[in-house]
Formats: C-alpha cells, sequence, structure tokens
C-alpha cells in the first residue's frame, strides 16, 4: 500500500503539503502543487489512514445506530432514512441491535464510546435503566434519541397518542365498531400513549372502552400475530390497531 511518505516523493512536495490536500486543510495549497498532488495520489491509489485523519481532524464520521430490532420494519425506516443523510456528509453507520437487553445497550454504547463516534443515535430499548442512562450521560453532546423518551437529550418526539387517534378515527370512518388494540410491555411509554390516544378515539366516537379488545405483547412480528388472532377469533374484531 502507498503512503503519504510516497506520494510526497512522487509530487515532490511535503508531507505536510499532501496532509493538507487530502484533508481538506483551510491552510491554501498553490493550484499547480494541489493537482501534482492529486495526480500522484491518484497514480498510487493512495488511501489516507482513516485513524490518522480522525486523530488529526478530532473526528471519527463515523455515527452509531442503537436500536431493538433491524427486521423490524418500523427501524428499518428509521435506520435507511439516517443513511441516506449519513452518506450525503461523508459519514460511516454503525448498526447495532440490542433485543432490548439492557446489557447488550450498554455493551454497545461502550462499543462506540470506545470507536469514538462523533454521535450516537439511541431508538426505542430500556434507557431508563440505571447505568444506561448514566453512561449515555457521560456521552451527553453526542447522544440524540429517537421517540418519547422524556429524558435530558435532545430528541427526536413522535406524537404517539395523536397518531393512534387518527388511526382509529379512520377506522371508525371506514364503520368499524368493533376495533381491537395490541400494544407493548406495561412499562412502554409509546404503548400506553397509543392507548390513551385509542381510547380518546373511542370517546369522541361515542364508542365505550373495552378493556377485552385490548392485548398486550413483547413487540415482536410473532407475538403480534398471535394476538390479533386471538382477538379476532375470540372478541369478533372488525379491525385491529396495532403498536409498530
Amino acid at each position: 500500500m502507498s503512503t503519504i511518505v510516497d506520494v510526497a516523493h512522487k509530487a515532490k512536495v511535503s508531507i505536510t503539503t499532501v496532509s493538507r490536500v487530502t484533508n481538506s486543510s483551510p491552510h491554501k495549497v498553490n493550484p499547480t502543487t494541489r493537482a501534482k498532488v492529486i495526480k500522484a495520489i491518484k497514480e498510487l491509489d493512495y488511501r489516507p489512514n482513516a485513524l490518522a485523519k480522525g486523530l488529526l481532524m478530532k473526528r471519527t464520521m463515523t455515527v452509531g445506530i442503537i436500536i431493538p430490532d433491524i427486521s423490524n420494519p418500523y427501524y428499518a425506516e428509521i435506520v435507511r432514512g439516517i443513511q441516506d443523510k449519513a452518506d450525503e456528509h461523508g459519514y460511516a453507520v454503525i448498526l447495532l441491535n440490542t433485543e432490548r437487553n439492557p446489557d447488550r445497550i450498554l455493551k454497545h454504547i461502550y462499543f462506540l464510546r470506545e470507536k469514538a463516534a462523533d454521535g450516537i443515535i439511541f431508538s426505542g430499548g430500556v434507557i431508563h435503566e440505571g447505568k444506561i442512562i448514566s453512561s449515555l450521560k457521560e456521552l451527553r453532546d453526542r447522544v440524540i434519541v429517537i421517540g418519547q423518551h422524556r429524558v435530558d437529550f435532545p430528541a427526536v418526539v413522535i406524537d404517539n397518542a395523536g397518531g393512534a387517534t387518527e388511526a382509529v378515527r379512520y377506522l371508525v370512518e371506514l364503520n368499524h365498531q368493533r376495533i381491537g388494540f395490541i400494544g407493548g410491555p406495561d412499562h412502554s411509554l409509546s404503548t400506553k400513549e397509543r392507548l390513551s390516544g385509542y381510547r380518546s378515539a373511542l370517546t369522541q366516537k361515542g364508542y365505550p372502552y373495552d378493556r377485552g379488545f385490548v392485548r398486550k405483547g413483547d413487540l415482536t412480528p410473532v407475538s403480534g400475530y398471535l394476538l390479533a388472532k386471538d382477538l379476532i377469533r375470540k372478541e369478533r374484531l372488525t379491525a385491529v390497531f396495532l403498536r409498530e
């Protein structure tokens, strides 16, 4: 592999000049000299050392994403959007699945800290667990969360209650009267908010809230399928509002 020394030698310039060209330094480089360096880089197929470049720029150009499960279409869409935007700005993305396991979440946070990721995007999972929230606070200026976690970090907030209300209203407008609800575990804040929106929509339309129409699972596709099957069979529902 070619080195920065090889490029400097071929272009007949100093190593500092090559570094300024490859790192887009604010120091001006004569256009003719820059062209010679770029030509040497292409001919030698030189690739700057990412670690060395990161130390120089004090950035690693990486963003870590911590999510529960990439197989869930909800999270897959989020990751796709992050990836597209990261590509636009020259950043690499490190994707980490947690399965909502606190130990794995903590392990992934430590991993991203060791890799000096420039930013960490946290979506879903058990963020309020003591060690997890403490480890994230150590990286405070590099963390952003997605969803209603109610923690002291910049956040992309989702209107769970409002969205659920609109969804159930739509089902009512389609003449559904027996509408079920499938959500996550009791500790899930988004489930609580969406259940609140579900109840609100029923009340607004003059329908009673029936606890028998509500099921709570573990947010996996299999769980959702089994609960929906059980609801439709036992309660003779005509529609189901499913959380994620």
